[in-house]
């Protein structure tokens, strides 16, 4: 299982110094296309985040962009970046355009992993292992992943990322800097 630390550009490099995969926030869907912030240095293993928060109507359907050029300005920063895979955190209501664009990366990019699928983990224990195992029935082993949202400390993140590795999740996300001061000791407890 693999934890992903989430962190916009300014975080980037700070979050990173710790080991852990870092899903870069600095890409945004919008009525010119991709649209994306200055990026730090992208390491192996590390993922494109891609939010739609200002995404308009005239996007896809009637507007000037069609997947197709959508999917194709993404898979090109994909590669010239070297990112690992997608997280798409689309928070607007779905869309047929918005599902087909993820179909088609999906099919074409080894990792993609959607925000909508993501199992919100603010408890532990047994409630947590209950929960991670109806979703994983739900959506599949594959793309199972989870969002670890504000750890106490890092020895419940530790005990968050073992049950999920147990229940047969891929992935986990947690966001920086929330994450900062438990990213150390987490690296001890995990052994990394």
């Amino acid at each position: 299982m693999t934890l992903y630390v989430a962190a916009m550009p300014a975080d980037a490099d700070a979050a990173a110094r710790h080991g852990f995969p870092i899903a870069h926030m600095a890409y945004r869907l919008g009525a010119s296309g991709l649209n994306r912030a200055r990026v730090p240095q992208v390491r192996p293993g590390d993922l494109m985040v891609l939010d739609d928060r200002r995404r308009d109507a005239g996007v896809f359907g009637g507007g000037a962009l069609s997947v197709a050029v959508c999917t194709d300005s993404i898979l090109r920063e994909l590669e010239a970046r070297r990112f690992a895979g997608l997280l798409a955190d689309f928070e607007r209501p779905p869309c047929p355009d918005t599902d087909a664009l993820l179909a088609e990366l999906s099919k074409r990019i080894p990792v993609v992993y959607d925000v909508q699928t993501l199992v919100p983990c603010t408890e532990c224990g047994a409630a947590l292992e209950d929960k991670l195992r109806r979703s994983s029935a739900r959506f599949g082993r594959r793309g199972c992943a989870a969002e670890i949202i504000r750890p106490a400390d890092a020895r419940r993140l530790a005990d968050t990322i073992w049950l999920l590795e147990r229940t047969g999740y891929s992935a986990a996300f947690t966001v920086y800097p929330e994450v900062s001061g438990l990213l150390g000791p987490l690296t001890d407890l995990l052994g990394t």
